[in-house]
Parts: structure tokens; C-alpha cells; sequence
């Protein structure tokens, strides 16, 4: 087995605090290139917190399974048929995908099964004792912090500072976590049908919250049905009503704004940007509706199958997500949907065991109050169960703390003297959605 890591020497070696060690979430993302983006400010980081190599060494790891790390070998051709019906379709992704998992672990089951929070603890402690250090840091986001919590839970004398921004549900279940996302992305939605409302002078879209609704399903099933198409053949349909429905409230205005313009059958001019158009036809033959692809299993399956809770069949994982389409009418196609990943998985081979332990410095939580992806909730249910002190930031950014200077100064604090924080900090406006 083997481990890719990358490492940042702190520039003040004479007042050097340790060593923090990153963690990227996915699960399965590469984590080594972090350190680098973290001084840079490279995709989409900010640079308020290139000081802390001041006095630490950053170091990324790539776990078992990622980025260059020893990964999984296996894969499968299978049939690329178009099915019509959604849940025939659905059917057929997770069946294929159920048989890619059989072929991996018959091919190398040690691997797999060690794809999981607790082996990842404890290579992470290994990287700790390479280091030879006493104790490490960590910083870890999204997926990532219920490695650090699993990590604090199994050796808590081993962890001086550790930062965990947008965490995981104390018990690790996909289907809490969907659900979770489709109750904010609603809840968001009536919200936004109040802001509406209140310029309806402006939008003419309704004077109540019930009236814009109805106008924006209809809208919806409008443009299903006859696309508005610009001079580059970029059609705005149904997928991008939903997605300006969508909108977090820091875009309320812009997507108001298009929203109405599209129900006068107009396109926005300002909408230029790919992704608000449905995905453009492909140069396929439209009858060929069979052919094969290959299918590679992802760490992050493994990552999740082997440690969640959740259903493990197709008719259970169906009767879940239909449930939550039927309770989110406007949104819920728009809410994640993992009760499906782990359908006729093998076997579960570790899990989540979040618990309250001493550590020589308390531990930081970073929540985001309108985030769909890790619900605020989650972070304040995990420092109710293990404790330490919460950071909430008011803005919708999944494990986005180093892109708000409040929330960045904060943690950059903490590293430098260990007092962590329950401040608020206001979101930042984005140029971009104004």
C-alpha cells in the first residue's frame, strides 16, 4: 500500500506550531494538491490562510484508494441502453453498478473493505508517525471531517488543532443527508416565493407566494414543452427554470429577474453562462439507443458503502426517493438522491463512531447556515455529541470558510493560538451573481 503526500515546510521554522495535515472530502478526492491552493489561492481558495505556513508545515495526503495513491484496479463494460422509463433506468444503473462492485471485490476484496473512515484513521495516524510528530492538525471539509472526527474518536491523544467545516450527520446515512438537502432547498424556495411576491410590481410574476409558484410550475412545463432557443441553439427549459428556482438567496435578484423575462418568452442576454441552458443535444444517431461504456468503480463508493447506513435495495432506495419528490414538488429533483449508491453492495465493513473525547485543544466546527450539501443542523448535532465550539457563517458555500475573510480570520486564530470560536460571520457578496 502506498500513500502520496505532499508537503509545505512552514516558513518560520523557529516558531514552528507542527504539522497540519488536509483532507478534501468526496469521499475520494485527491487532498495533496491543498496545501498548494491553500498559498496560492487556486481554485476558488482564498489566500487568507497562506499564513498559516508561517507555522506549520501543510501537508495533503492522498488516502488509499485516491489521487496517486494505491488505487482500485477493476472495471466493466456494460450495455449503454436508453430506457424511457425512469425507474427501469434507474433499475439498470444500479444493477450494472451492483456488478462492478462484485467484479472489485472479487478482484482484490482487501482493497476494497479497506476503503473506509477507521483504515483511513489509521493511515492517517501512520502519516502522523512518518512525521515523527507527537500530535498533528487537521483541517478537513465536507466527507473530510467525519474522518476527523472518526480520527479524534480513536486517537484523541494524538490531535493538537483540528478545523472540520461543513460536517457530516453524526450517524453516517445518505438518505438523512438527501433529505436534509431537499428540505433546505424548499425551504429556500418559499422563501424566495416571498421575495418575489414582494417586487411583483417589478417581476409581474404574482402579488402572492401561492400565485408566483403556480406561475413558475406552469413556466416549468411550459418550457418542457416548447424550449425558448437562442441564436446559438441553447435551449431554457425545464432544467433551467428548476435551477433558477434553485437560486441561494445571494442570486435572488439576478434569477427573479431572468425568471421573469423568460415567462414574457424572452431570454436573458445576461444568460450566457452553459449551464443555465438545458445540456444541448448530442451529434448522435437518435435511433442508436445501445452501445457499451465501461464502468470504473470509484473510491467514493467504496468509501461510503462500506461505512453508511441506508438502504441496500433497489425497490427500498426507489420508495425513499419518490417519497421525497412527492413531499418537495418544486425542488426535489434538485436534492441529492444517494439512497441508490450502495444497492447490492457486498458487505459493510466498518462505520461511524463518533464520540466525546479530551483533546489537548478544542476542536473548531464550521457550519453553514444555508448550505444544502451538509445541513447546518449536522454541525450543531455533532457539537451537542462531541462537543467543541461552532463557527457559523451565514451563506449557502459547501466547506467554503477560506472564501469568507470573517470566517478565514477566525480560523487562521485558531491555528495561531488555539481559541476556537462561536462567532457569526455575515456572507460575502459575489460580483458574479449580481
Amino acid at each position: 500500500m502506498k500513500l502520496f503526500v505532499t508537503k509545505l515546510p512552514a516558513l518560520n521554522p523557529a516558531g514552528r506550531k507542527g504539522t497540519v495535515v488536509f483532507n478534501s472530502g468526496g469521499p475520494g478526492n485527491e487532498a495533496a494538491s491543498m496545501p498548494g491552493k491553500l498559498v496560492t489561492g487556486s481554485d476558488m481558495f482564498g489566500t487568507a490562510l497562506k499564513d498559516m505556513r508561517s507555522d506549520y508545515d501543510l501537508i495533503g495526503l492522498d488516502l488509499r484508494g485516491t489521487g496517486l495513491s494505491s488505487r482500485l484496479d477493476c472495471s466493466i463494460e456494460v450495455t449503454d441502453t436508453t430506457l424511457e422509463d425512469p425507474k427501469q433506468a434507474k433499475r439498470q444503473e444500479t444493477k450494472d453498478n451492483a456488478a462492478l462492485a462484485r467484479k472489485c471485490f472479487e478482484s482484490d476484496a482487501a482493497m476494497v473493505k479497506s476503503l473506509n473512515l477507521q483504515t483511513g484513521s489509521r493511515d492517517l495516524d501512520t502519516l502522523r508517525e512518518a512525521l515523527e510528530e507527537e500530535k498533528i492538525s487537521y483541517y478537513g471539509v465536507s466527507w473530510g471531517t467525519a474522518l476527523g472526527v472518526q480520527y479524534r474518536s480513536m486517537f484523541p491523544g494524538r490531535v493538537d488543532r483540528m478545523v472540520l467545516d461543513s460536517v457530516m450527520p453524526t450517524v453516517f446515512d445518505f438518505t438523512t443527508i438527501s433529505d436534509a438537502d431537499a428540505d433546505i432547498r424548499e425551504a429556500n424556495y418559499e422563501r424566495f416565493l416571498q421575495f418575489i411576491a414582494a417586487g411583483a410590481a417589478g417581476y409581474q410574476l404574482g402579488d402572492t407566494p401561492t400565485e408566483v409558484n403556480g406561475r413558475l410550475l406552469r413556466l416549468r412545463d411550459d418550457l418542457d414543452a416548447l424550449p425558448l432557443k437562442t441564436d446559438l441553439g441553447l435551449a431554457t427549459g425545464r432544467t433551467t427554470v428548476t435551477n433558477l428556482m434553485a437560486a441561494p438567496e445571494m442570486a435572488w435578484e439576478r434569477s427573479a429577474a431572468w425568471l421573469s423575462s423568460l415567462s414574457a418568452g424572452i431570454v436573458p442576454p445576461a444568460m450566457k453562462n452553459p449551464i443555465d441552458f438545458e445540456t444541448p443535444p448530442g451529434g448522435d444517431d437518435p435511433d442508436q439507443t445501445a452501445g457499451t461504456k465501461t464502468l470504473t468503480l470509484p473510491a467514493q463508493v467504496a468509501y461510503v458503502c462500506n461505512d453508511a447506513d441506508g438502504p441496500r435495495d433497489f425497490e427500498s432506495a426507489w420508495s425513499i426517493y419518490q417519497r421525497r419528490l412527492t413531499g418537495h414538488p418544486a425542488l426535489g429533483t434538485r436534492s441529492q438522491s444517494a439512497d441508490f449508491y450502495c444497492i447490492d453492495w457486498p458487505e459493510k465493513t466498518s462505520g461511524y463512531t463518533p464520540r466525546a473525547v479530551t483533546t489537548s485543544t478544542p476542536l473548531q466546527l464550521v457550519g453553514h447556515r444555508d448550505e444544502y450539501v451538509t445541513a447546518y443542523r449536522f454541525a450543531v448535532d455533532t457539537q451537542h455529541l462531541i462537543g467543541g465550539d461552532l463557527l457559523t457563517v451565514d451563506d449557502p458555500i459547501h466547506a467554503g470558510a477560506y472564501t469568507n475573510k470573517c470566517a478565514s480570520g477566525a480560523l487562521l486564530a485558531y491555528f495561531t493560538t488555539g481559541t476556537p470560536s462561536n462567532m457569526e460571520c455575515a456572507a460575502e457578496p459575489i460580483a458574479a451573481l449580481t
